[in-house]
């Protein structure tokens, strides 16, 4: 055999007489076969259940806009409609205000005072009067309202004063520009009897 012919350009395989103990090759192990998955046999609990939480927070949502929205609308109408009625309890305040304001100077206007007083008598039926003496004080023409009050009692000298059997009369004057004017206050017992008490008074309720 060494005279065979020879390939010089065959490799030439210096181990063909070597053995090599190796161990043998082991093949490699079969993954266990996947199980086949049926499109009907997916749960999806959860999905579903998420999925209706969805839409029912998406429908609370849109209804408390909704109510915000017409809350909203009504408060402005309110507001709309309130307008007119603040309006107008400001101009009554500032009317009353003004009227209140005019009125107080006038009252200071008008001077009452005392002039003189006629005693119960058979003279003149038992009849107790005083005269009071209206005066304007400024070169404006007031008209004055005055409450005329007038009471009688039995006794001579009762405590506290006489406050029984009264009456009021009202009566409007035109005083002229510092001028002034009397007003008598008469009162007299029914059955004429000169003893007792009596009791005048003279008030001013409006001066314009």
């Amino acid at each position: 055999m060494d005279n065979l012919p020879t390939d010089k350009n065959q490799p030439v395989d210096n181990n063909q007489n070597v053995t090599q103990d190796n161990p043998p090759v082991t093949p490699p192990e079969t993954p266990p076969e996947e199980q086949p998955i049926e499109v009907g046999s997916l749960e999806q609990p959860a999905f579903t259940s998420y999925t209706q939480a969805t839409t029912n927070d998406d429908a609370g949502a849109k209804k408390g806009k909704k109510i915000k929205t017409i809350a909203s609308v009504l408060g402005i109408l309110l507001i709309i409609a309130s307008l007119p009625l603040a309006v107008l309890l400001v101009k009554q305040r500032q009317e009353i205000r003004k009227e209140a304001a005019e009125s107080q100077p006038a009252f200071n206007d008008i001077q009452i005072t005392f002039e003189s007083e006629t005693p119960p008598s058979t003279a003149n039926g038992a009849t107790y009067s005083t005269t009071f003496k209206v005066t304007n004080k400024v070169s404006k023409t007031r008209t004055v309202t005055l409450a005329k009050k007038g009471c009688y009692c039995s006794a001579g000298n009762p405590s506290g004063g006489c406050n029984d059997n009264c009456s009021t009369q009202n009566t409007t004057l035109t005083i002229g520009a510092n001028q002034s004017t009397n007003i008598t206050i008469s009162v007299r017992q029914p059955d004429g009897n000169i003893c007792g008490s009596f009791q005048t008074d003279l008030t001013v309720l409006s001066v314009k």
